[in-house]
């Protein structure tokens, strides 16, 4: 591309970039003062919240990265009364087996279909039919820790006090850690997170229960596929419409759309300071476009082998 052309569109992107961060000013001081005014207690409650997955499991090796990242991610869930929604788009070699696996995890709060319908459009039928306000997304190569009921009340409780301002819950990456082969233990770092990682300030920190979260303005995609917490009909219209001006198929192109800021964009989201994610995608799947650093074999093997979990 000549280089006028370029700058002409790198001219457009600023000016659209600096549009979007002074709509976002405008919402900061009614942001600052629901922080001030925020409650450390509440009334416990998740029936309203659903834990959501669409995937597609292709071969052995991705079957076993599932099984370790949903066997964490709902541990503390089984046996709950939160539903499990899971839309399996693999073969029916594996969409058998996953079955199993999950029922034996989430018994009769499991919600299986075996689906055809790519990412985009499982989210969109999922949250546009729910009964629950509330969803967590989550991913067959990213384990959740700490996803117990009382966690998911506290994060919808925020989630109705700041709606309007705050409509995102991300659950971040943790990346530190070290391993202790002699005592089987993974030692996490706790104040590695991505937003404490590159040295981001929240706009402050607010308690619910024995939860506490960061307020952050959105440094990610505007909107994203992760794991993370959100209003159901809301996150709904807002996919709708990417779909609808950007692609109806390929979750990245929509996330690169929000990377520029196009569309109804988050322009907070809020970060649990003690519920996390670790990524063992060291395999990935045809529409991954993330890379690989190696650490993701390595935390993916000892979760395998069951090593115990140690909070540094």
């Amino acid at each position: 591309m000549p280089l006028p052309l370029k700058n002409f569109f790198y001219r457009i992107f600023v000016r659209i970039r600096n549009l979007w961060l002074f709509a976002a000013t405008l919402n900061y001081r009614e942001v600052r003062k629901k922080i001030k005014l925020s409650k450390t207690a509440f009334s416990p409650s998740a029936d309203q919240v659903f834990v959501a997955s669409s995937f597609r499991v292709s071969n052995q090796q991705r079957q076993e990265i599932f099984k370790v990242s949903l066997r964490e991610t709902l541990r503390h869930l089984t046996g709950t009364a939160i539903k499990v929604k899971i839309r399996d788009a693999s073969p029916e070699e594996f969409s058998r087996q996953n079955r199993i696996f999950l029922n034996d995890l989430a018994g009769n709060n499991l919600d299986y279909k075996a689906e055809t319908l790519n990412l985009n459009a499982d989210y969109k039928e999922l949250l546009e039919t729910s009964e629950e306000k509330y969803f967590c997304m989550a991913f067959d190569d990213q384990p959740i820790f700490g996803l117990f009921p009382e966690f998911l009340s506290a994060a919808t409780a925020l989630l109705e006090d700041f709606a309007g301002s705050v409509d995102m819950m991300l659950i971040e990456q943790l990346n530190g850690f070290d391993i202790d082969i002699s005592n089987k233990q993974i030692i996490l770092e706790q104040q590695s997170l991505d937003f404490q990682a590159r040295g981001i300030e929240p706009l402050g920190t607010v308690k619910y229960g024995n939860y506490s979260f960061a307020i952050l303005n959105n440094f990610h995609y505007g909107f994203f596929f992760n794991t993370l917490i959100a209003p159901c009909k809301d996150y709904a219209s807002r996919l709708k419409w990417y779909m609808e001006h950007v692609s109806q198929d390929k979750p990245h192109r929509i996330e690169k759309a929000g990377m520029y800021y196009r569309g109804p964009v988050y322009k907070y989201i809020a970060v649990p300071l003690q519920v996390f994610m670790l990524n063992i995608d060291f395999l990935h799947t045809d529409i991954s476009v993330r890379g690989t650093t190696g650490k993701e074999k390595r935390i993916f093997e000892v979760l395998k082998n069951n090593y115990s979990i140690k909070y540094n």
